[in-house]
């Protein structure tokens, strides 16, 4: 069986394998930074970057932001940052991902993005034209979540060859 990933990309076994590098935040804001990894992604051979598309509101609970509550303690006491103002700092806003997908359009590479709302897979599809979605490991049992996303399926992901 094949899949047809992107209009000019084919997946089927022992076929060659289609490499996506993992940009996720690691830009940490910087846009400049952000158009750098996807630059030396493509100069590295990869067929795809991918992004992680998040905002304030979509990642964590107000509770989460008022607990102040990292993943671990290296930020937790500062008083210099707060998770909200690091999660405002490192989320890209979708202007900034299509500013990312003409510059991997200009390169010849695909761009993705891992959603966290149903918003955002809208955006993901409608607008960015992502090949495809990746979902985070925390949403694998989020069924709600899946089935909104697998009902997108059709308009424009993964047709068969």
């Amino acid at each position: 069986m094949k899949i047809k990933i992107t209009p000019n990309r084919e997946l089927a076994n022992f076929c060659e394998p289609y490499i996506i590098a993992e940009i996720g935040s690691n830009h940490n804001g910087d846009m400049a930074l952000a158009k750098e990894l996807i630059l030396k992604a493509k100069e590295a051979g990869a067929d795809c970057v991918k992004f992680q598309s998040w905002s304030k509101e979509t990642i964590f609970s107000k509770k989460v932001y008022d607990d102040n509550y990292f993943l671990s303690d290296d930020y937790r006491n500062r008083k210099d940052h707060t998770l909200e103002s690091i999660v405002e700092k490192f989320s890209i806003s979708e202007q900034e991902l299509l500013e990312m997908k003409k510059i991997a359009d200009e390169v010849g590479i695909d761009i993705s993005s891992t959603p966290f709302s149903k918003k955002e897979v809208d955006f993901l599809i409608d607008k960015l034209e992502s090949p495809f979605i990746k979902i985070a490991s925390m949403d694998l049992n989020n069924y709600p979540f899946l089935k909104y996303v697998g009902s997108k399926k059709s308009q424009s992901l993964f047709q068969p060859a």
